[in-house]
C-alpha cells in the first residue's frame, strides 16, 4: 500500500527530520539486507541487535526512508522519521494500514492448531475475496504488523495468526489487528511454565477480545473444557461436535479425512480428528460470512500443511510422519491418534520433550506416554533427557521395558537407525521445535531412501 509522509507522521506520532511530508513510500522492511526500492526501513532495537547500525545499508539497497529513535539522522534517504520506539511504530503503522485498507479481519490463536486453523480459514476466504494471511511463524509482535503491512490496499480479508507465551502479548496484537472476528481453537498446556496454570493460559487467549470490534464475533472450541464455559464479552458461537452451533460428525478421519456439518458433507486433503475440529472453524466462519457449502469445500480442497505439521512420506518401506514444528500433550496425542489409524504393519512413535513446561515436565511428559499405550504403539522411542519421562508414563501404563528404546541424545538414536525400523513400518517424529527433530526425519528418510529393498 502507498502512503505518505503525512499519513506516517499521524499513524506513529513521529517529527520529520528531513524530506517532504509529500513524500511516499510503499511497503516495509526491518531486514536492510532486502532489496527496498522504495520502501520504508524501520530499525528495530533488541537486546542483542540494533537496527540503527543498518540504516545506511537499508539506503544503499533501495529504502527511500527510515525510522530512528535518535533525534539526528543520516542523510542519503529521501526522508527520515524519528519516533519515541521504533518497534511500537511499527505496530501502530501497521494499525493505520489495516484500518484505511477496510478489510475483514479475522484473528486465530490458540494453544493448539491455531496455524493449521488459520491456514483452513485463509483458504475458505479466500474464495469470498483477495485475501492477506500470516506465513510461516510470524504470529508475533512483529510478524503480525509486518504481514499487514504487505497490504496492498484492496484485501476485502487479512487471516491474521496470534501466537503468546506471556500475559499482554495477545492484547497488544489483538489492539493492532482489531478483529472483526476472533477464533480460539484450544486451550492446552503450551507455555504453562510462563504462565503457571491452564486457567492463566485461558486468560491470556481471551485477550483477543482486547481490541475486537464492539460487534464483533467470537468463534470458540465448544469441545474445550474450559473454553466452552468461559464467559466473553463478544457475541459467541461455538465449534466443534458437543457445544457447537453446528456439530459435525465425522465421517473418516483417513485421508481426505470427511465429515458432515449442517446437512453438507465436507473434505480436507489431509487425516485426523483434531483436523476435522480445525476445519469446523473454517467452515463456520465462512457460513457467517455467508458462502456457500460449495466455495467452502473448495477453499478447504486448496489446504496445505505448513512446515513440519503432520507431513507424511513415503521413505522407501517405511511411511514417515513428520510432526515436529512444535508439540504440546494435545498436539501429542492427536498425533499419535493419527499414527494409530494409519496403513501399517507396525506403529513406532520417536518422541522427545515439550517445550516451556517448567515444573509441569515430568507429569505432562508422563500423560504423553500413558497416551502411547493407549494408541496401542507398537515401538516408542524416546530421544533427549526429558524424554525418560515419556518412558517412565508408558511403563506405568502398562507398556512392557522391551517395547521402548531410550536415547539421551539425538547423536545416539541417528546411530541406531540401522535396526530400529522394519519394512511396513509407520513412523512418527515428534518434539518441540526447540529439539530439532526435522534432523531425525531426515537422517531416517535418507537412510531408507539409500536402502530400500
Amino acid at each position: 500500500m502507498q502512503l505518505t509522509v503525512l499519513e506516517l507522521l499521524d499513524a506513529v506520532g513521529g517529527t520529520l527530520l528531513y524530506g517532504n511530508k509529500t513524500d511516499t513510500f510503499r511497503y516495509v522492511s526491518t531486514d536492510s539486507r532486502e532489496q527496498m526500492t522504495t520502501q520504508l526501513f524501520i530499525p528495530l532495537v533488541g537486546e542483542n541487535q540494533d537496527g540503527h547500525r543498518y540504516i545506511a545499508s537499508a539506503v544503499e539497497n533501495g529504502a527511500v526512508g527510515f525510522l530512528t529513535q535518535n533525534e539526528t539522522a543520516p542523510q542519503g534517504a529521501v526522508f527520515a522519521v524519528n519516533v519515541k520506539d521504533t518497534t511500537k511504530a511499527l505496530g501502530d503503522l501497521a494499525a493505520y494500514v489495516l484500518g484505511k485498507s477496510g478489510a475483514t479481519v479475522i484473528g486465530i490463536t490458540g494453544s493448539v492448531g491455531k496455524t493449521t486453523t488459520r491456514q483452513f480459514v485463509a483458504a475458505v476466504v479466500s474464495t469470498l475475496g483477495k485475501t492477506v494471511a500470516t506465513s510461516g511463524n510470524f504470529n508475533n509482535h512483529i510478524g503480525l504488523p509486518l504481514t499487514i503491512l504487505k497490504m496492498e490496499g484492496d484485501e476485502q480479508y487479512a487471516v491474521l495468526e496470534m501466537g503468546m507465551n506471556h500475559p499482554g502479548e495477545i492484547s497488544y496484537l489483538s489492539k493492532i489487528a482489531k478483529p472483526d472476528y476472533g477464533i480460539i481453537t484450544m486451550v492446552g498446556t503450551s507455555h504453562i511454565e510462563y504462565l503457571g496454570s491452564r486457567e492463566n493460559i485461558l486468560l491470556a487467549k481471551m485477550e483477543i477480545e482486547d481490541g475486537m470490534k464492539q460487534d464483533g464475533v467470537l468463534l470458540l472450541n465448544g469441545d474445550n473444557d474450559l473454553l466452552s464455559q468461559v464467559t466473553a464479552h463478544h457475541k459467541t458461537v461455538y465449534f466443534g461436535k458437543e457445544k457447537a452451533e453446528y456439530p459435525y460428525e465425522i465421517l473418516s478421519e483417513q485421508e481426505p479425512a470427511s465429515f458432515t456439518l449442517d446437512s453438507a458433507c465436507y473434505q480436507i486433503p489431509t487425516s485426523g480428528a483434531h483436523n476435522i475440529q480445525n476445519a469446523s472453524a473454517a467452515v463456520l466462519l465462512g457460513k457467517l460470512l455467508g458462502a456457500s457449502a460449495e466455495q467452502i469445500q473448495a477453499g478447504l480442497s486448496d489446504f496445505e500443511t505448513v512446515g513440519f505439521r503432520q507431513k507424511t512420506e513415503q521413505c522407501g518401506s517405511i511411511t514417515l510422519i513428520a510432526d515436529c514444528y512444535n508439540a504440546s500433550l494435545d498436539s501429542d496425542r492427536a498425533a499419535l491418534r493419527v499414527l494409530k489409524q494409519t496403513n501399517c504393519s507396525r506403529t513406532v512413535a520417536v518422541l522427545g520433550p515439550i517445550g516451556e513446561l517448567g515444573d509441569h515436565l515430568p507429569a505432562i511428559l508422563q500423560e504423553v506416554g500413558s497416551s502411547v499405550v493407549e494408541n496401542q504403539i507398537d515401538l516408542l522411542i524416546c530421544v533427549e533427557q526429558d524424554a525418560h519421562w515419556i518412558k517412565k508414563g508408558a511403563m506405568r501404563a502398562g507398556m512392557p521395558e522391551d517395547a521402548i528404546c531410550y536415547y539421551e541424545t539425538k547423536e545416539q538414536f541417528i546411530n541406531d537407525i540401522p535396526r530400529l525400523f522394519q519394512p511396513g513400518d509407520a513412523v512418527l517424529l515428534k518434539a518441540s521445535r526447540m529439539y530439532r527433530f526435522e534432523e531425525l526425519f531426515e537422517q531416517v528418510k535418507q537412510y531408507q531412501l539409500q536402502n530400500k529393498e
